[in-house]
């Protein structure tokens, strides 16, 4: 039915249908992790120390995108940069 229409018609038809590349992104805290073995501390002194909900310390644990303010806090008690502790991994 598509190719009966008329010329312009099909164009519009056909550029409609055009399929997009989808980008996913995932976040991994594998240099938190590694950072926590570095310095010789346990996840409770962290979460403790950083002042994280339970919340936020399942996002952390499943790497899942937690708020911007508890990256803020991990990175006070490492004094060190948000590049140190996340990474954003293109699948």
């Amino acid at each position: 039915m598509l190719y009966l229409m008329n010329q312009r018609h099909c164009l519009i038809m056909l550029c409609s249908v055009k399929v997009r590349r989808k980008i996913i992104m995932r976040v991994s805290y594998a240099k938190l992790w590694k950072l926590l073995i570095d310095n010789k501390m346990k996840k409770g002194e962290l979460f403790s120390g950083a002042k994280i909900t339970d919340t936020a310390r399942r996002q952390l644990n499943h790497d899942e995108p937690v708020h911007l303010k508890v990256l803020m806090n991990i990175c006070k008690v490492f004094h060190c940069n948000l590049s140190d502790v996340v990474d954003i991994v293109e699948e």
